[in-house]
């Protein structure tokens, strides 16, 4: 089995020291590890340009037409059985250039999406046959403050990297009290978690695809154990994370999701959620394609209002 952690804070950093601790536990079992610092690479933003949903669309292999090193770390995560991510929290979450790396791999990579077209069209698409192998994967996320409700969208925002890439998520820390470099190696009960968290990538890859499970501590939600849950539109709550719904229980001091097997059908983590989003898509585009003369015609007098704003540089 093949481990990849990837650091995405500062030079050994609370994160890349929690990231390397449990590659250390995936050695233990015998795994072979490779490293990677986020901010050892150039990633520039997407443009939106949509020429890799094109692509996608074709039956090619997606691929981003920017030049830099995004080829190089999505490679390195197609090579890779499990999928260890690390990262710091800035403002209630992770720092930007992390969503600048979910958004230029995760929506054009979805492998429902991929594995769907390849349906349509056998043996004519394209696709690079390593994105639909099983992966297992592992997040941590790492806070300074000692107040929980400050950290609340860290483990929620690197859940958006995986989910769509298919990869199964078999636990995930959120880790409080760790702002200077290194300090969370004063916490011993933490670095115990984190090399356990690197045991259980490897324990859950031994079991067939559809019988791994969360072998970490349990969240509100039962699904993807997250604890961001807001008021549903087809159900009483739903969870901001997967998108599985339910009803919320209080037995005493004890909150409980109780999960309605209906909202599966739209569950992100599963295959037919993630199909759900791509036909919604698709009526949509649909729907815009059909009125394209008047969109054009309503945004004409937003077009030439005004100059923007530049900076004068010397």
């Amino acid at each position: 089995m093949k481990v990849l952690g990837l650091c995405c804070g500062r030079k050994m950093g609370n994160g890349e020291v929690l990231v390397k601790a449990a590659l250390m536990g995936a050695e233990q079992l015998d795994a072979q590890v490779e490293i990677v610092r986020l901010l050892d690479l150039d990633m520039k933003h997407c443009t939106a340009c949509g020429a890799c949903m094109s692509m996608l669309m074709r039956g090619k292999d997606p691929q981003c037409v920017l030049k830099d090193d995004l080829s190089f770390l999505w490679n390195k995560i197609k090579d890779c059985d499990g999928l260890i991510i690390g990262a710091p929290i800035y403002a209630l979450s992770p720092p930007g250039y992390i969503s600048v790396f979910r958004d230029r791999v995760s929506a054009q990579n979805a492998v429902a999406f991929l594995r769907e077209y390849k349906k349509r069209m056998g043996d004519k698409a394209e696709f690079d046959p390593r994105i639909f192998n099983k992966r297992v994967g592992g997040l941590i996320s790492v806070g300074g403050a000692e107040t929980l409700n400050w950290t609340a969208l860290g483990i929620p925002t690197l859940y958006t990297i995986v989910f769509p890439l298919d990869i199964k998520i078999v636990d995930h820390m959120q880790v409080l009290k760790a702002g200077d470099r290194g300090s969370v190696t004063l916490q011993g009960d933490t670095m115990k978690k984190a090399r356990n968290l690197g045991k259980n990538l490897v324990q859950a890859y031994q079991q067939p695809a559809d019988e791994i499970t969360f072998l970490g501590q349990p969240g509100l939600c039962p699904v993807c154990h997250c604890n961001l849950i807001q008021p549903g539109q087809k159900f009483q709550v739903e969870c901001a994370v997967c998108a599985a719904g339910g009803t919320l229980k209080i037995e005493g001091e004890k909150l409980t999701m109780v999960i309605d097997p209906e909202s599966m059908k739209e569950c992100r983590l599963t295959e037919k959620g993630m199909l759900y989003h791509l036909y919604e898509i698709i009526r949509v585009s649909q729907d815009e394609m059909r009125q394209k003369d008047e969109i054009e015609q309503n945004v004409e007098k937003y077009r030439s209002y005004k100059s923007y704003a530049l900076p004068l540089h010397p």
